[in-house]
């Protein structure tokens, strides 16, 4: 075999490797049952103290999907709360609208308290690391 059949053959060969490889990627980025959560799932909220204070005074924190991992137009957003008067504990977080879409949370400044309940809707631990409130969004509290 001459060197440039053995070139042609390698760069064939190259070509159907990268080809095999972007298929398997595609295939498993369209697979459901695979696990596409990369990076940190921990949403680091801000300074206790100064959340807490602000809390007391408005009522819980809304963002909206945190982690940007919600794929279906409408997020994981969630409501971070605090209860009692330490800072340091009393922290948890919960997710606005339920998995069925069937029920949102909503809160009234005036009543204190939120418009309706919605058992069903996940709910996230959340503790204080160094002063930072810290909420782990991997697991439903």
């Amino acid at each position: 075999m001459s060197r440039g059949t053995t070139l042609v053959l390698a760069a064939v060969g190259a070509v159907v490797l990268a080809a095999a490889l972007v298929f398997g990627v595609l295939r498993l980025a369209s697979d459901p049952d695979v696990a596409r959560n990369v990076g940190d799932e921990t949403f680091e909220v801000g300074d206790a103290e100064r959340l807490a204070e602000t809390i007391e005074e408005s009522g819980p924190l809304l963002f909206q999907d945190p982690l940007e991992q919600g794929g279906d137009g409408r997020g994981r957003d969630i409501w971070v709360l605090h209860e009692g008067d330490d800072p340091e504990s009393g922290w948890s977080a919960v997710q606005v609208h339920s998995p069925e879409g069937d029920c949102s949370l909503d809160w009234d400044r005036r009543a204190s308290k939120f418009r309706r309940e919605c058992p069903d809707n996940p709910r996230y631990p959340a503790e204080v690391r160094d002063g930072i409130v810290v909420v782990d969004l991997r697991q439903s509290a």
